[in-house]
């Protein structure tokens, strides 16, 4: 906890040892996510964002999944379907990729293409201009995007 910084600061300014940062520590708080991994990892091991909230909207409304499911729906539902899509496979790509300067040169091409297109200024439509938070994406959640479409973001 931040509280504690000024009494690590003074004690390593008199005794010059980092071992004693480790007595200061305590437990982390729970995040209130108290679903097993194992069934966060299957919803989103799903191949797209339509499939990963067909998996969310599948699993219920079970107390053992909330709130991590329903505020996971709510990210997805209001986001881009496209913009869901290449961030999902820009993450994909760069857990296997050769490094964090490629993965990093593959999302400034990602985002410099996204400018064009028009969910990009309806994003800004709605957030920014009218403020009605409603955005009209051009495409929807529950129908996955082609392969080509996506691809064709992330081409270098």
């Amino acid at each position: 906890p931040s509280g504690v910084v000024p009494a690590i600061v003074e004690e390593l300014a008199e005794t010059g040892n980092p071992e004693i940062i480790p007595h200061y520590a305590s437990p982390a708080r729970a995040v209130g996510f108290a679903t097993p991994h194992a069934v966060r990892d299957d919803v989103f091991s799903h191949a797209n964002p339509a499939e990963i909230a067909t998996a969310l909207e599948t699993i219920g409304d079970d107390p053992d999944h909330e709130p991590w499911r329903s505020t996971a729906l709510k990210a997805l539902r209001k986001s881009s379907p496209l913009s869901l899509a290449l961030a999902l496979e820009c993450v994909r790509l760069a857990r296997s990729g050769p490094s964090l300067a490629a993965a990093i040169a593959r999302e400034r091409t990602v985002c410099a293409r996204m400018l064009s297109e028009p969910d990009f200024l309806e994003g800004i439509r709605a957030m920014m201009i009218d403020r009605d938070r409603r955005p009209t994406w051009s495409d929807s959640l529950h129908t996955p995007l082609s392969g080509d479409r996506v691809a064709a973001f992330l081409t270098m």
